[in-house]
């Protein structure tokens, strides 16, 4: 729901945004959520699309991030997680601060969220 045509909603939370390489600069997809969920502050990364049943790295958001490979072919997996290693210790603040608040923030707040992080080179 939109007011008068603008493009702020007027009642909604995120609770998982699926970043593209346009906002990373890692190939494939980030997923990354907010507490909701009720597990360790981590980021999912996809191949192709995000979605639940897919393979995938989960990459915790410790200051030695931990990698789970959830079904990837190995050699995959390997290219990948350099790349979103490298893309969560640069932003593991900022998604800290998503993991535990981003579900009360407004879309203003995520979008400036979302402009903020940083994109591999």
């Amino acid at each position: 729901m939109t007011r008068g045509g603008a493009a702020e909603p007027l009642d909604w939370s995120v609770d998982v945004l699926n970043l593209p390489s346009s906002d990373t600069g890692a190939v494939g997809i980030i997923s990354i959520s907010t507490e909701r969920w009720r597990e360790e502050p981590h980021v999912t990364w996809f191949p192709d699309r995000a979605w639940t049943g897919e393979p995938r790295l989960v990459v915790t958001l410790d200051a030695a991030p931990r990698i789970t490979n959830r079904l990837l072919p190995q050699d995959q997996a390997r290219r990948a997680e350099l790349d979103v290693v490298a893309w969560v210790t640069a932003n593991r603040d900022a998604l800290l601060r998503f993991w535990h608040d981003g579900l009360s923030w407004t879309w203003a707040e995520v979008r400036v969220f979302i402009d903020g992080l940083r994109k591999l080179p």
